[in-house]
Parts: C-alpha cells; sequence; structure tokens
C-alpha cells in the first residue's frame, strides 16, 4: 500500500503539474499572442516613426530655404532702404538748390522789372529829347533858311 499510496500522490503531482503545465502554457500562448500584437504596434509605430521623421527632414529642408529667402530679402531690404536715404538726401540736396535758384531767380527778376521799369523812363527821355531835337532840328532848318535869305538880300549888289 506503500507504493500505491507513492504512485497515488505521484500521480496526484503529475496530474497537478499537467494542470499547471496547461495554465502556463496557455498563459504563454496569451503572452505571445499580446507579444506578437505589441510587436505588430511597435513595428506600426516605427514605421509611423520614419514617416514623421522623413516629413519633419523635409519641412526642415523648407524652413532652412526659406529662412535663406528671408535672409537674401532682408539685405536686399536693407540695399534698398540704403538707396532710399541716399535717394532721399539727394532729393534734399536737390529741393535745397531749387529752392536758391528760385530765390536767386526772384532778385533777378526784380531787378529786372527794375532795370525795365528806368528802361522805359530813359525811353520816355529819349522819345521826349528827340521831339525836342525834331524841334531844335526845325528851328535850325527855319533860321538857316533866314539867315541864307538876309545873306542873300545882304550881299545884293544893285
Amino acid at each position: 500500500m506503500e507504493f500505491t499510496s507513492k504512485i497515488a500522490k505521484l500521480t496526484s503531482k503529475v496530474v497537478e503539474f499537467t494542470s499547471n503545465t496547461a495554465k502556463l502554457t496557455s498563459e504563454v500562448v496569451e503572452f505571445t499572442s499580446k507579444t506578437a500584437k505589441l510587436t505588430s504596434e511597435v513595428v506600426e509605430f516605427t514605421s509611423n516613426t520614419a514617416k514623421l521623421t522623413s516629413e519633419v527632414v523635409e519641412f526642415t529642408s523648407k524652413i532652412a530655404k526659406l529662412t535663406s529667402k528671408v535672409v537674401e530679402f532682408t539685405s536686399k531690404t536693407a540695399k534698398l532702404t540704403s538707396k532710399v536715404v541716399e535717394f532721399t538726401s539727394k532729393t534734399a540736396k536737390l529741393t535745397s538748390e531749387v529752392v536758391e535758384f528760385t530765390s536767386k531767380t526772384a532778385k533777378l527778376t526784380s531787378k529786372v522789372v527794375e532795370f525795365t521799369s528806368k528802361t522805359a523812363k530813359l525811353t520816355s527821355k529819349v522819345v521826349e529829347f528827340t521831339s525836342k531835337t525834331a524841334k531844335l532840328t526845325s528851328e535850325v532848318v527855319e533860321f538857316t533858311s533866314k539867315t541864307a535869305k538876309l545873306t542873300s538880300v545882304a550881299n545884293f549888289t544893285p
């Protein structure tokens, strides 16, 4: 009986170990299934990460190109601003010269008006003197004519 009892105990333990092995095998299958699912998700995430990394690289490249263009446009803007300042300075200088020229023109115009007025007065006097000279010349002609008549009468010998 002792042997049968030991076999019964061993059989009971084998049944228990078999049951435990079946449970463990079931857990291993479940764990393997979960591991396969997680592995599939890791593969999917890795794929998505690669895609996102590629997009990040593409956007970084685009940002670098845009930054380069911004730097280029900023440089051009600085040059244009410098030229605007230069042209504004030249315009101010030219405007100042135009104002000075206009002032000089006004002074010259004033002198021209003054000289025109004096010329008109002198012309009036020239006309007056010409008129007087014409009268005097007429009187000289008349006097010369009378003198000639008198001289003719005085030289008359009968």
